[in-house]
C-alpha cells in the first residue's frame, strides 16, 4: 500500500455538503487541493466533521477515487485527522479538521473519476449515508476530479 501526503490541511470550507453520517455525524464540507490532477501528483482532500450528540464508537474515514468503468483506482483510510482525532472524542459541535492524501498513480488514463467518502466500525460496517433527506447507501459521492 502506498500512502501519499498532501500538505499541511486548509481551514476553509470550499464545498458545502450537510451529509449525514449515521444518527449524529456531519459532513460540513470538504476542500480539494485541486481537481485536476496528473499521474503520480497527490489529491489532497480536507473534509470538515462534527457531531450533533457523543460517539460511542471509534470509526475510520475512508476516501476512494473510483475509476470511470467504476473500480477502485486509489484510497486512504485512518482515523481523523490522522488518528488524533478519534470519532469517540468527538465533543457535540466542535469541527473536526481531516486531511487525506490519495496518490493518482503512475500510467493513469486521462479522464473523470469519482471520489466518496463513508465511516466504518472496527467490523467493517460501514455507516448509512443521508443527503439532504436522501439515502446515499453506505458511502458519499462527493465530486468528481479530472486526470489528464
Amino acid at each position: 500500500m502506498t500512502y501519499a501526503v498532501a500538505g499541511p490541511p486548509t481551514d476553509h470550507v470550499e464545498t458545502l455538503s450537510g451529509a449525514r453520517f449515521g444518527d449524529s455525524i456531519v459532513l460540513d464540507g470538504y476542500t480539494f487541493s485541486a481537481k485536476t490532477l496528473t499521474p503520480g501528483e497527490v489529491l489532497g482532500l480536507t473534509l470538515f466533521w462534527r457531531t450533533d450528540a457523543p460517539i460511542p464508537v471509534g470509526y475510520k474515514v475512508f476516501v476512494h477515487i473510483y475509476k470511470p468503468d467504476g473500480t477502485l483506482l486509489a484510497q486512504h483510510d485512518g482515523e481523523p485527522a490522522g488518528g488524533l482525532r478519534p470519532t469517540h472524542q468527538w465533543a457535540v459541535g466542535d469541527q473536526v479538521i481531516d486531511a487525506h492524501g490519495l496518490l493518482i498513480p503512475a500510467g493513469t488514463p486521462a479522464g473523470d473519476y469519482v471520489v466518496m467518502v463513508g465511516l466504518y466500525d472496527a467490523s467493517v460496517n460501514r455507516l448509512p449515508v443521508t443527503q439532504d433527506g436522501i439515502p446515499a447507501k453506505d458511502r458519499l459521492q462527493i465530486e468528481s476530479i479530472t486526470i489528464r
